[in-house]
């Protein structure tokens, strides 16, 4: 179930930056995920907990290259 709440977070990044594609979307939420807070997360878990406000997110987004982004671990 978690799917929906993510996709759900992208949505008001997207209002603001409407030219915003799914890999610089993908960058902001993972970058603005708080990890290792998750309580009992599992050893295989990447343990991020999932911050909805990034409506008014200013982040350094690196340059794309096509529609390809290299993102950090989750």
């Amino acid at each position: 179930m978690a799917s929906p709440h993510v996709a759900g977070a992208g949505a008001p990044y997207l209002e603001n930056h409407p030219a915003a594609k799914p890999p610089e979307v993908t960058h902001v939420l993972v970058n603005n995920s708080t990890k290792g807070i998750v309580g009992d997360a599992g050893p295989d878990s990447k343990n991020r907990l999932l911050f909805t406000n990034t409506s008014d997110t200013q982040v350094q987004v690196p340059d794309l290259v096509g529609d390809s982004l290299q993102c950090p671990t989750m």
